[in-house]
C-alpha cells in the first residue's frame, strides 16, 4: 500500500511540473498588406524562446522598419510575452531630375501616384515644356524623346529628362518682282511689319501692272494660286514672276528687242510709240533687199544669217538692237561690207558654230567684240576679221567662253528653302545665321576653254556664342547645252546637273536639287542667290 502511495506521489509531482511552462503568443503581419510578407506567421512560443522573424518585400516595395521589433528584413526576438510585429514596407522611391536648355521652365504633374520630386516606381508624371517669351519648345532628351509637349513619363527607375529650348529668331522676307508689278503682305499669323517670328504665315498678293500678267511665284513659295501664303521659318526671298502681254519686248540691256515665243512673222508691236516688227529669215532678207529700215526689224525667229550683207559695200544701218540669240551661222555676214562699223557688243552669239570670214574686207569695222558668247567656238574662225580695222586683240571675243554670261560674279545666298515641308533646315543642330555675314557667300569666273571655275564660302556661328567657322570650297563648272542648267563639281570628272532660273534683270538666280537627311529621306531645297553689288 504504502509502495503505490509513493508511486502517485511522483506521478502528480512531474504532472505539476509540465503545466507550469507558459506560452505566448506572437502575431505577425505586413503593412500594407499588398507590401509583402512577414514570416513566421501567427503562432505560440514558450517563454523564453527566439523566434526569427523574416520580411519579405512584394515586387516595387522595400523593407522599412519594425513595429514591435527592431533589427534589419531578418531578425530575432525573444519571447518573453505575447507579441505582435509589423513588418512595415514602403514603396520604392525613384528621382525624376529634370533638365532646361535654354529659356523655359518644364512643369511635372502626377497623372497617377506619388510625390512633389521623388515618384513611388510606376509613377505616371507628364511634363509641360513651357518657353519663356522670344522661345520655342523644341524638344525632349534623356529618359524620353521626342516633341510631344505635354508628355508623359512612368517611373520604373531613377530618370533624368532635358527639355530644350531654342531662341525664336526672326527672319526677313524679301519681295522680288521679276517684270511688271507690286506684292502686297499680309500677316495672318504673328510677326511684325519688317521681319517675322518663326512660325509666322503672311499672305502675298500679286498685281501686275498694266500690259502684264502675274504668272508665277519662285524663291520661298512656289505655284500659280494668287494670293498665296508662306510660312516663315528662315530668311525667304520670293519672287513673283509677271508675264509681259506684248508679243515683243526690250531685253534688260536696254537694247535689244525680243519677240515672245508665242510671236509669229508678221506681227506688229509698239514699244515707246515706235512700231516694229517680227521677221523670219525670209522677212529679213526681202526687208534687206527693198531698203526697209533694220533697225524696226526683231530678228528672234531668225536662224540664218550667212552672207546677209556681203559685199554691201553702202550699208552702215543701226543693228544694235537685234536679237541674234537664235542664229546658228554669221559666215561671211559682213564680207565686203566696207562701210559698216556699228556697236553690236550686245549681241548673244551663244547659239553660233560658223563665223569663218564674218568681217573679212569689212574695213571700217573696229568695235569691241570681247563681252560675245562664244561656247560653241573654241578657237577663232578662218579669216575672222582678216581685212578690218579690228586689229587689237582686246577686242576679239575670248574663244570658248562667254564673259557676259548671268552666272559670272559675285553671289550671295539670300534664302534657303526646304520644300518638303519637313524639320530639316539648313543649318545642323547648335548652329545658326551669323549677324554680319550671309551663310554662304559665291564667286564664279568664267575660263578660256569650256570650264570656269567658282569659290564658295560659308560661314558657320553658333547658338552658345563659339566662334564663327569658315569653310571653303573650290571647283569648276560648266553650262549644260543651256544657261539655265550647269555642270558643278570639285573637277571635270565629278559633276553634277542643276537647273536655273534667272530674274529678268539676272540680278538674282534660283536653285533646285535634292539632299538625304539623317534618316535617309529626300529633302527638296530651292536657294535663291544674290548678286552681290
Amino acid at each position: 500500500m504504502k509502495k503505490i502511495f509513493i508511486i502517485i506521489s511522483v506521478f502528480i509531482l512531474f504532472s505539476c511540473e509540465k503545466d507550469e511552462t507558459v506560452k505566448y503568443l506572437l502575431t505577425t503581419s505586413a503593412n500594407p498588406e499588398e507590401a509583402g510578407i512577414v514570416l513566421p506567421s501567427t503562432r505560440q512560443y514558450n517563454t523564453g524562446d527566439t523566434a526569427t522573424l523574416i520580411a519579405s518585400p512584394a515586387e516595387g516595395y522595400v523593407f522599412d522598419k519594425w513595429t514591435g521589433a527592431s533589427g534589419d528584413a531578418t531578425t530575432t526576438l525573444v519571447i518573453d510575452g505575447d507579441k505582435t510585429v509589423v513588418g512595415n514596407f514602403v514603396k520604392i522611391q525613384f528621382e525624376l531630375t529634370v533638365s532646361v536648355v535654354g529659356q523655359g521652365t518644364v512643369d511635372q504633374k502626377v497623372i497617377k501616384a506619388g510625390g512633389a520630386t521623388k515618384y513611388d516606381t510606376g509613377t505616371i508624371v507628364e511634363l509641360t515644356a513651357s518657353p519663356k517669351a522670344g522661345w520655342i519648345f523644341k524638344e525632349w532628351s534623356g529618359s524620353m524623346i521626342g516633341t510631344t509637349n505635354p508628355q508623359q513619363i512612368t517611373l520604373d527607375k531613377a530618370k533624368s529628362v532635358t527639355a530644350t529650348f531654342t531662341e525664336k529668331n526672326e527672319f526677313e522676307l524679301k519681295i522680288v518682282n521679276d517684270g511688271q508689278g507690286s506684292v502686297a503682305k499680309k500677316v495672318i499669323k504673328a510677326g511684325t511689319a519688317a521681319k517675322y517670328t518663326d512660325g509666322s504665315i503672311i499672305e502675298l498678293t500679286a498685281t501686275p501692272l498694266s500690259g502684264w500678267q502675274f504668272e508665277k511665284w519662285s524663291g520661298g513659295a512656289g505655284g500659280t494660286n494668287n494670293p498665296v501664303q508662306v510660312t516663315i521659318n528662315s530668311n525667304t526671298t520670293v519672287i513673283a514672276v509677271y508675264k509681259n502681254l506684248s508679243h515683243v519686248v526690250l531685253d534688260n540691256d536696254g537694247i535689244t528687242l525680243k519677240a515672245k515665243a508665242d510671236a509669229t512673222a508678221g506681227t506688229t508691236c509698239q514699244i515707246n510709240g515706235i512700231s516694229y516688227t517680227v521677221v523670219d529669215n525670209a522677212m529679213l532678207k526681202s526687208w534687206i533687199s527693198t531698203g526697209k529700215d533694220l533697225s524696226k526689224a526683231v530678228t528672234t525667229l531668225v536662224t540664218d544669217m550667212k552672207e546677209l550683207f556681203k559685199n554691201n559695200s553702202t550699208f552702215n544701218g543701226n543693228i544694235s538692237s537685234w536679237d541674234v540669240s537664235n542664229v546658228t551661222t554669221m559666215e561671211g555676214m559682213f564680207e565686203g561690207a566696207s562701210s559698216f562699223n556699228q556697236d553690236i557688243s550686245k549681241w548673244d552669239t551663244n547659239k553660233v558654230t560658223n563665223m569663218d570670214k564674218m568681217f573679212k574686207s569689212c574695213t571700217k569695222f573696229n568695235q569691241d567684240l570681247s563681252k560675245w558668247c562664244v561656247v560653241n567656238l573654241t578657237t577663232e574662225p578662218t579669216n575672222f576679221l582678216t581685212g578690218s580695222a579690228c586689229d587689237n586683240d582686246d577686242k576679239k571675243p575670248v574663244w570658248g567662253t562667254w564673259p557676259e554670261c548671268p552666272l559670272i560674279g559675285d553671289w550671295e545666298l539670300e534664302s534657303w528653302t526646304n520644300k518638303s515641308g519637313t524639320d530639316h533646315t539648313q543649318f545642323g543642330t547648335g548652329e545658326k545665321k551669323c549677324d554680319n555675314y550671309p551663310s554662304n557667300a559665291l564667286t564664279i569666273n568664267g575660263g578660256k576653254d569650256d570650264y570656269g571655275t567658282y569659290k564658295m564660302t560659308t560661314y558657320i556661328c553658333y547658338t552658345d556664342g563659339s566662334t564663327m567657322k569658315t569653310e571653303m570650297e573650290d571647283g569648276v563648272w560648266t553650262y549644260n547645252g543651256t544657261n539655265n542648267q550647269v555642270k558643278v563639281g570639285p573637277n571635270q570628272q565629278s559633276l553634277s546637273v542643276y537647273n536655273l532660273t534667272y530674274t529678268k534683270d539676272a540680278n538674282y538666280f534660283t536653285v533646285n536639287y535634292t539632299i538625304t537627311d539623317e534618316a535617309n529621306n529626300n529633302i527638296d531645297v530651292e536657294e535663291v542667290w544674290k548678286r552681290k553689288k
